[in-house]
């Protein structure tokens, strides 16, 4: 189906006057003695268009954007220049779920009713509009076909190809076999946790299941193949359809919200209480180091974002935007 006229007027550009950020820095250390980080923070007051930052895409041309409940915003260490999408009559407003790269210089967005669009070029475009007058959107994924995925909250989940309507692929609507989580791993494929199962999406035949040790998980891409997944207290991995629970110490006494892997052998992983980091040791164990975060108790964290450098991008819900990075060790003393 081509696109819808509205779609093809639908076009909204970067803000000509950007906001300067004079952002807060901290140095913490991690416990453990894993080290200190420098953790930088932005907010409304630094010119972020909203607190609560829902996701963050680093495109291969260095354009860093962030979705956010007040629109889409590119930032570029020093400065936010906001795409007001709500600014002109008849465009979706401006709370942003999801994003995702689709090539090196554009990027999908999904917004909270479900519109579909794509930025390039600094200019935004309605690719799809919701396939329900009222829909809660919360995940967006793209297979290696270029079809995007949307996760609803009441369980369902919606497919397009960006030039036709979403179709529904999955309805799981309520009770215990709610559909949870989307993700999308190294190859390319869509999985989706439903209750306590693991389902593989992608393609036009469903993939078998995969029994999970626990419901409300966190779903995210393994170097090497399969999936890392969070539970309520721990991390297991998926390879080769077979779930391993890694060993943990100290233990993980909180339910991951999210994960960011560093490589295989580290993660970062966001809790209730703040973020840890995970170490794979010679062992074959996972030694844990927990970061504490210049956020205020009530506050928690909705995404996470390893970027291009190996810093670690945090979005909160009503806290803005936080970055960390590991320092240096120093040495002192003769060599």
């Amino acid at each position: 189906m081509p696109r819808r006229a509205v779609a093809t007027a639908w076009i909204a550009v970067l803000l000509g006057a950007s906001v300067a950020a004079a952002e807060t820095t901290l140095v913490v250390p991690a416990s453990g003695g894993a080290g200190d980080f420098r953790v930088v923070r932005w907010t409304t007051a630094e010119g972020l268009p909203q607190n609560t930052v829902t996701d963050v895409v680093d495109l291969a041309g260095g354009e860093l954007w962030l979705a956010t409940f007040g629109g889409l915003a590119r930032f570029d260490g020093q400065a936010f220049r906001v795409l007001d999408m709500a600014a002109d009559e008849g465009l979706p407003a401006n709370r942003i779920v999801k994003l995702e790269a689709v090539g090196p210089g554009s990027f999908l967005f999904l917004t909270q009713q479900g519109h579909l669009g794509r930025v390039e070029g600094g200019r935004a475009a309605l690719l799809v509009p919701p396939p329900l007058p009222s829909l809660e959107a919360l995940d967006l994924v793209v297979d290696r076909a270029g079809r995007a995925y949307c996760r609803a909250a009441d369980g369902r989940v919606w497919r397009t190809d960006g030039r036709g309507g979403w179709h529904n692929v999955v309805d799981a609507r309520g009770g215990q076999g709610a559909l949870h989580a989307l993700a999308l791993d190294e190859s390319g494929e869509v999985w989706a946790a439903w209750g306590r199962r693991l389902l593989r999406l992608s393609g036009d035949a469903r993939g078998a299941d995969v029994a999970l040790p626990g419901a409300n998980v966190a779903l995210a891409p393994r170097a090497g193949g399969g999936l890392w997944i969070g539970l309520v207290r721990g991390v297991a991995r998926l390879v080769d359809g077979r779930l391993d629970r890694l060993s943990i110490r100290p233990d993980l006494e909180e339910k991951v919200h999210a994960i960011a892997p560093v490589s295989g052998d580290v993660l970062w992983l966001a809790t209730e209480s703040g973020l840890s980091r995970i170490d794979r040791q010679a062992d074959g164990t996972w030694r844990r180091a927990s970061l504490p975060l210049p956020l205020s108790p009530t506050v928690s964290v909705r995404s996470l974002h390893l970027d291009r450098h190996g810093g670690l991008w945090v979005g909160t819900v009503g806290d803005g935007l936080l970055r960390i990075n590991r320092l240096p060790t120093r040495r002192f003393g003769a060599e």
